[in-house]
């Protein structure tokens, strides 16, 4: 049974970058060495690939510039996505603030 400290938790938070929900180093690497095994056996059983001709070949990214272009771009999506979500909170904040007189106010009040 899943408790509410449990790291397994969805809703579990990590303060470092790159771990929680998702993140898993050990199952990460096991892939990545499988996928380099596999990489050497099929280059082992096949024929060199033909030099391409096409016009404009050498100017097409590499496939670690796509990945790179890849992330930096969700990069600066999420960053322009956190800052528009907070700037709609600052600016709803008023409306979660009780105003004097009212009815909050004076339980928040008569609370303490």
């Amino acid at each position: 049974m899943k408790g509410e400290n449990d790291d397994r938790s969805p809703h579990h938070r990590q303060g470092d970058a790159g771990t929680g929900p998702g993140h898993d180093p050990e199952s990460q690497e096991a892939v990545t060495d499988a996928i380099k095994a596999w990489a050497e056996t099929v280059q082992s059983l096949t024929p060199s690939l033909p030099t391409t001709s096409a016009p404009y070949a050498d100017k097409l990214p590499t496939p670690s510039e796509v990945v790179a272009d890849a992330y930096d771009f969700a990069e600066h999506l999420l960053a322009a996505q956190r800052k528009f979500a907070e700037d709609v909170l600052q600016a709803t904040a008023p409306v979660f603030i009780p105003k004097e007189g009212s009815k909050t106010a004076k339980s928040g009040a008569a609370a303490r």
